[in-house]
């Protein structure tokens, strides 16, 4: 036999060697995929803390090319921590592309499944889900730009391209509330979603959703969209958790988008949005009833870099017709301390619509003003929260142009230039009425006010009263840097201004919604002078808390020194000045005999002194103080 046979025979029998070689490996493929998977089930299991038990996993196919198709029947998936399964399913089929070229991927290419079952458990510190919270890869970069990529490849590897569930069953007991849901033919073909969702299934308060949405995972462009299916149907909730206090948000239709805009390897751009229509928000936090939103949207342009996330002022917020640019920094400061910057900057905002855009159910007195002109409004928060002191504060509303004017319902707050009834409140319940005016025999008026007392409020309550526009920012700026450094709301920063609103005109519940609304209507009075200082200071002084019971100037300094407060001495003045914080305390400050306690003396002799540091009153003005007060009244 020549060589050259001899080589053709060795050539065929090595041909048909790795012929049969890879006709073998190819029939050991699912078997090799199977036991990857299990290896890796058990390192979850491990990990984790959960157990993942199946019926029977099978690889239904395969290709040189990457693409894995899984089949898992009776799935349980159970955190070890509980005995409530967090989620089972009948049949699961799965199409993954496990590599491309020589470079592993591991993309989701589509989900198929009959029936998933979830069920969603939190008493007190006790879950069913604490195998899903998220471990912190300290290998990888902490740069807020490559973490935002990483969770964006992520969404696109595992958002996959088809989908077809038939039914997903959502059950929730959070805190003993339980609530259910479930959604129907929840598809993804060719990139579009679509679906129905129901609330409540088979309850009277149930309500039914349409879902859909286009996912461009190539892109990463995602869009997403749930309305109610029936477009007549009155506003409805989807309840998230314990509603013991009614607490809850509807609305009739939301959409969110979600877009990668530009990515390089020093940033990332995004924009995100969202739209809800007919929104109904009740929150005892927000307000004390519902508050309606007919229309709001958000668009944000965010860039991210290695230590910086940025909202760009071409971002904007809606609120019916009313709409700012926000411009907000957060970033990396010292140590694990981070830096955040929120600043508005509107110029010539149309007041008619800015009031009109206004939520129902939010205020109480703007609702009735007609308004018409400018507003310019201003507002700056800067902290760094490794140097609190450095914090800055700000913000402003006027009107440059001058063109702002109530047209109707200025009667609202103009009738407090005349006698008016007050109604006084006792832990949120009416305790008592009395009139503001002559009509009131313990009324004071402000010519009737002796000058030490007016100084003396002036000295513990707002020393610049009768200079400021309503706010003093750094008293404001003060009590934010000092609330932040203890960790508690101890100081508010109100200037007398924004007591007597309060009291006046709001309603007592600590609410976000009256802070907002005090704000502008200290604003409108002030700038417009729609009550003159001296009347608001009149006012303070005879709706103020001097004691149990003790309303008014007039009845205080009858009830502590048996005189009108036209006589009182500057020691009285200013012994019943240091009341107004802790009226209801005032015993604690008298001794038996009547006389002031060691404690309070000490306390009006520093607040004397400071008065005359800050210019309030002369030297010559101390020459007349005794702190050696006594009160008719004894302490037992």
């Amino acid at each position: 036999m020549s060589k050259k046979k001899k080589l053709w025979i060795i050539l065929l029998i090595v041909a048909g060697i790795l012929l049969i070689g890879v006709i073998v490996l190819y029939c050991m493929v699912p078997t090799l995929i199977k036991n990857y998977l299990n290896r890796k089930i058990e390192s979850v299991e491990t990990e984790r803390n959960v157990t993942l038990s199946m019926g029977d996993m099978e690889v239904t196919g395969f290709s040189i090319f990457g693409d894995i198709d899984l089949s898992i029947k009776d799935l349980h998936v159970k955190d070890n921590r509980s005995e409530v399964e967090f989620a089972t399913a009948d049949e699961v089929s799965v199409d993954v592309k496990a590599w491309r070229g020589f470079r592993v991927v591991k993309d989701v290419r589509k989900i198929e499944l009959k029936t998933l079952n979830l069920n969603v458990l939190k008493h007190g510190d006790t879950t069913n889900y604490a195998f899903l919270k998220v471990h912190k890869d300290k290998k990888k970069s902490s740069s807020y730009n490559e973490r935002v990529a990483r969770l964006l490849d992520k969404l696109a590897r595992t958002c996959p391209d088809e989908m077809e569930c038939a039914k997903v069953n959502i059950r929730t007991d959070i805190e003993h509330v339980v609530n259910t849901y479930a959604f129907d033919n929840l598809q993804i073909d060719d990139g579009k979603l679509s679906g129905k969702f129901t609330v409540l299934p088979g309850e009277a308060k149930s309500s039914e959703w349409r879902i859909s949405g286009v996912l461009d995972n190539k892109n990463k462009d995602y869009f997403g969209e749930i309305a109610l299916a029936d477009p007549k149907a009155e506003v409805s909730s989807i309840p998230l958790g314990t509603d013991d206090d009614g607490e809850n948000v509807q609305f009739r239709k939301a959409s969110g988008h979600l877009k990668l805009v530009d990515e390089t390897h020093k940033q990332l751009r995004m924009e995100l949005s969202g739209d809800i229509s007919e929104l109904q928000v009740y929150h005892h936090f927000i307000a004390t009833q519902p508050v309606v939103i007919e229309h709001t949207n958000a668009k944000l342009n965010l860039t991210f870099t290695d230590k910086r996330i940025q909202v760009d002022s071409t971002s904007s917020l809606c609120l019916n017709q009313a709409v700012v640019h926000p411009f907000v920094i957060y970033e990396k400061s010292k140590g694990k301390k981070k830096h955040v910057v929120f600043k508005i900057d509107e110029k010539k905002v149309d007041a008619q619509k800015l009031f009109a855009s206004l939520p129902e159910g939010l205020f109480d007195v703007v609702p009735h003003l007609s308004v018409r002109g400018n507003l310019d409004l201003h507002f700056l928060f800067d902290c760094d929260f490794a140097q609190l002191d450095s914090l800055k504060f700000d913000f402003d509303i006027r009107s440059r142009d001058h063109s702002f004017r109530i047209v109707e319902g200025g009667e609202y707050i103009n009738r407090f230039n005349d006698s008016f009834e007050y109604v006084f409140y006792e832990n949120g319940d009416t305790s008592r009425t009395a009139w503001i005016g002559p009509e009131n025999p313990y009324f004071c008026n402000f010519s009737q006010v002796p000058n030490y007392l007016v100084k003396s409020i002036l000295a513990s309550e707002d020393a610049g009263f009768f200079g400021h526009r309503g706010f003093i920012k750094s008293s404001i700026q003060s009590a934010l840097i000092s609330n932040m450094k203890s960790g508690k709301l101890r100081r508010g920063g109100s200037t007398i201004s924004q007591q007597l609103v309060k009291n006046l005109f709001l309603n007592r519940k600590k609410v976000f919604s009256r802070k907002i609304e005090e704000m502008l209507l200290v604003w409108m009075i002030e700038d417009y002078r729609m009550l003159t200082k001296e009347r608001m200071f009149e006012i303070y002084v005879n709706i103020a808390e001097w004691g149990p019971g003790i309303i008014g100037i007039g009845e205080a300094s009858e009830f502590y020194f048996g005189k009108r407060p036209s006589e009182l001495t500057f020691g009285e003045s200013l012994y019943l000045a240091t009341l107004i914080r802790a009226p209801k305390h005032y015993r604690s400050t008298v001794n038996a005999d009547g006389s002031v306690s060691d404690n309070k003396r000490a306390e009006l002799e520093a607040t004397s002194a400071r008065m005359v540091e800050r210019g309030i009153i002369t030297d010559a003005d101390l020459q007349n103080f005794d702190a050696n007060v006594v009160i008719r009244m004894p302490a037992e």
